[in-house]
């Protein structure tokens, strides 16, 4: 325990080294990348997010934005072991040269524990707050625990599980319940979502291949956020949710109507609409890998 202990420091004190100095990013990618990777994503009229590549076509930078028409609110800056595992993530807010946060990666056999450091909190690192993935070639396959925490502070159970088939997401599921040691009951939620998929290339699935946990931060994949992009090989149709918390249960159908650019055979716009109504159209840019 101690081993890993100063081991996570060491961790730690490397990515806020990295933080003051030139990523290096440059080692080698797993597999030749695509022709074409993705650019930007509007939503609407307005840019969601940027991507920048390092020599090897590995993610450098994810430019995320506040949607509005202000434009990006911050980028996630990648580094890399000469493994090729994302070993630390640094956020800058736009426009600014001091360090937002810091995620460190530490990996083990099947999982891998972000640490979050935010420099700014004036709260020290603590160890015991790393959050733990399981990890397997697809991806992400389990966040948390499926164990349930009883203590003097009552009863805790939190957890998202994706599952795969075939290279693709076919479900995403949470579980969230805390109840305090007096009894009461502050959340008690189950989220789950069932996806079916094209036949069509999918441009996202190399950033999510290759970096997981830059796909993770992309979509934001916890607790009850859904999954608006496919991390796997084919995009999404469909989408089967099933929720139930407190005031907000239900059972919804959610259709993804996609159009592909013809040059890179991949998603061009993508439409979300459901009983409620037709919501955002999302486009994709594209650029030649390198």
């Amino acid at each position: 325990m101690k081993f890993r202990q100063l081991a996570i420091a060491a961790a730690l004190a490397q990515t806020l080294a990295v933080a003051c100095s030139k990523s290096s990013n440059d080692v080698a990618a797993p597999v030749p990348a695509p022709v074409y990777l993705p650019s930007t994503i509007y939503q609407g009229n307005i840019p969601l997010d940027s991507f920048s590549y390092s020599s090897n076509n590995r993610i450098d930078r994810i430019y995320i934005t506040n949607r509005t028409a202000e434009g990006y609110l911050k980028y996630y800056q990648f580094s890399y072991n000469s493994a090729g595992q994302c070993i630390a993530v640094h956020a800058y807010l736009t426009g600014s040269t001091a360090l937002h946060s810091v995620d460190t990666l530490v990996y083990s056999t099947d999982r891998v524990t972000a640490y979050h450091y935010d420099p700014n909190s004036g709260k020290p690192f603590v160890m015991a707050n790393g959050q733990e993935y399981k990890l397997t070639a697809d991806g992400f396959i389990l966040e948390g625990s499926k164990d349930t925490i009883r203590n003097q502070n009552g009863t805790r159970l939190n957890y998202t599980e994706w599952n795969y088939g075939n290279g693709n997401l076919l479900s995403q599921n949470y579980c969230g319940y805390v109840v305090s040691s007096s009894g009461a009951v502050s959340q008690n939620q189950a989220v789950k979502a069932a996806f079916t998929c094209d036949t069509r290339d999918n441009g996202m699935n190399w950033i999510a291949k290759t970096n997981p946990y830059a796909w993770y931060l992309l979509v934001n994949a916890n607790n009850t956020d859904l999954v608006v992009f496919s991390p796997g090989k084919n995009n999404f149709t469909q989408l089967n949710l099933d929720r139930s918390d407190a005031g907000i249960g239900g059972t919804y159908i959610v259709n993804y109507i996609n159009t592909y650019d013809q040059v890179s055979g991949y998603l061009q716009t993508q439409q979300l609409v459901s009983d409620g109504g037709a919501g955002f159209v999302y486009r994709f840019n594209y650029m030649k890998s390198k």
